[in-house]
C-alpha cells in the first residue's frame, strides 16, 4: 500500500517539500526533473512546504517541544543571526523575508522559523512574511529549473 501511494511522483514532491533538509526547493527541482507539470509541481511543494513549516512553527512558538528545539538548535541559530541581529530586529520582517526567499543552503522555511522564534517575532506576521518566501523562493528555483537564465551585468 505504501509503495503504491509512494509511487506518485506527486506525493513524492509533496513529502519532499515538507521535510526540512529538501523544502521545496528540492521538490521543484524532483518534480520538473520528473517531467511533472510545472505548475502543478510549484502549487504542490509550496503548499506543502508552507503546511509542514507553519504546523512545526507553532510547536515550536506553543510547546515543550519548542523550549526543546531552542536549546538544541540555540548555537546553530545564534551563529546564523551573528553580526546581524541588529539590522534583523530592526527590519524583522524584511529581513527575515529575503532570509527565506533567497535558495540558498542553510535557508528556507525551517530555518526561517527559528530565526522567528528565537528573535520573539509575532507568530501570524512571522507565518505570512515565511510563507511569501517560500512563494518567491519556489519561484525562483521554478524558473531555475526550467532552464531561465539569471543575467548579471558586469
Amino acid at each position: 500500500m505504501i509503495e503504491y501511494i509512494f509511487s506518485s511522483p506527486t506525493v513524492r514532491v509533496a513529502v519532499l517539500a515538507s521535510l526540512p533538509f529538501s523544502e521545496n526547493r528540492g521538490a521543484i527541482i524532483y518534480g520538473v526533473a520528473s517531467g511533472m507539470n510545472p505548475l502543478l509541481t510549484y502549487v504542490v511543494s509550496c503548499t506543502f512546504n508552507i503546511l509542514a513549516v507553519i504546523l512545526v512553527y507553532w510547536i515550536v512558538t506553543n510547546s515543550f517541544v519548542g523550549k526543546l528545539l531552542h536549546k538544541i538548535f540555540q548555537k546553530h541559530i545564534e551563529k546564523k543571526i551573528a553580526g546581524n541581529k541588529e539590522k534583523l530586529e530592526k527590519y524583522e520582517e524584511l529581513a527575515l523575508l529575503i532570509f527565506v526567499a533567497v535558495p540558498f543552503v542553510g535557508t528556507g522555511g525551517y530555518t526561517g522559523l527559528l530565526i522567528a522564534s528565537f528573535l520573539g517575532l509575532d507568530f501570524k506576521k512571522s507565518s505570512v512574511v515565511i510563507s511569501a518566501g517560500i512563494l518567491i523562493a519556489g519561484l525562483i528555483t521554478l524558473l531555475a529549473s526550467l532552464g531561465f537564465r539569471f543575467v548579471t551585468v558586469g
